[in-house]
């Protein structure tokens, strides 16, 4: 019968990293028999060595209540090579893999964000003009109507306001009070438009409302309205069909820009569009080959990508002020073949 202790021991060295010869030898040389320290190995899941290399122990640790552990162990690099191994051809791997992906990205997905969404095939002899978006007749009347809407409610609101010196809580107020006999309602959705009153007595409001297209120089998409920046239905018609084309203005020398037709381009590069103006802009397009491209603060500076497809691209700028005069220049851009 094997001493358990015995069996304790090798597998409590073998668990802290020690060889099994060192730990065979150490036995051998402490006074325990060959065929136990075998029977022991056998018990702990090892085979036993054939041999055992001489140990030479202090006298105080000889015997049968060994607690003996070697004092030779193996080397750090023994035990860990091949994780250390794997670790440096990580570390060498990883910038080289990072500076891959990050390449990748500029050479292409930087690159072709920076492309207009929307870039059309230069006129050429033999070659059909590019075909305009498709304008959906039925939103442009819808947002038509919530123009002509907007401007009745301010409008009514004004009136409110001059009587009571405070601006309504609800749009209802305004049948209440008779200056409506009813309020507007989207011409789509069939609900009121969000109206927004600041303060208990309320001398400032906000009124909102959603277009389904851009038009003169208001966006598709939420839009708003207050006392000190009044909807010009007139004006935001006049700028459409000016942008439209459905009424020719001449070119202004009030408005000036960057010649784009000095230099040509190659595709993709970045092209920048300077606007400088003896009079005071609001808001200022530009459109190439139908796509249209705002900038809203001065100093105004555009910039999009050249499109990919050589040959010769008419720009056109349009400058709006914010009493409604609208201001036209053009140049032209060239893409290198």
């Amino acid at each position: 019968m094997v001493d358990q202790s015995l069996v304790s021991y090798i597998k409590q060295n073998i668990r802290d990293g020690f060889p099994q010869n060192e730990i065979q030898t150490a036995l051998v040389s402490a006074g325990w028999e060959t065929a136990d320290i075998n029977e022991a190995f056998i018990q702990a899941g090892l085979m036993p060595q054939s041999k055992a290399a001489p140990v030479n122990l202090p006298p105080e640790l000889a015997g049968e209540g060994l607690t003996y552990s070697p004092t030779e162990h193996t080397s750090f690099l023994a035990r860990h090579g091949r994780l250390l191994i794997v670790i440096v051809v990580m570390i060498i791997l990883l910038p080289v893999l990072a500076y891959g992906g990050f390449w990748a990205y500029q050479r292409y997905a930087v690159k072709s964000e920076n492309l207009p969404t929307q870039v059309g095939i230069p006129t050429e002899v033999g070659t059909p003009p590019p075909a305009a978006p498709q304008i959906d007749a039925q939103a442009v009347i819808r947002d038509e109507q919530r123009l002509k809407d907007i401007e009745s409610l301010q409008t009514a609101l004004e009136t409110y306001f001059t009587a009571k010196k405070t601006y309504p809580k609800l749009l209802d107020e305004l049948m209440a009070e008779k200056i409506l006999t009813s309020v507007p309602t989207d011409p789509k959705s069939g609900v009121q438009y969000l109206y927004s009153p600041f303060g208990q007595t309320s001398t400032d409001y906000s009124l909102s409302f959603i277009l389904e297209s851009d038009i003169g120089t208001l966006k598709k998409g939420l839009n708003e309205v207050s006392p000190g920046k009044p909807l010009k239905p007139e004006i935001i018609k006049s700028q459409e069909e000016a942008v439209r084309g459905a009424t020719t203005k001449p070119i202004s020398a009030s408005l000036q820009i960057t010649d784009l037709s000095q230099s040509p381009f190659y595709a993709g590069e970045e092209v920048t569009v300077s606007i400088n103006s003896s009079v005071a802009l609001d808001q200022v397009f530009l459109l190439v080959n139908h796509m249209k491209l705002t900038d809203e603060h001065f100093p105004f500076n555009i910039r999009f990508s050249a499109p990919r497809n050589p040959g010769e691209y008419p720009v056109q700028i349009f400058g709006f002020t914010n009493d409604g005069e609208t201001f036209i220049q053009a140049t032209k851009l060239t893409v290198k073949p």
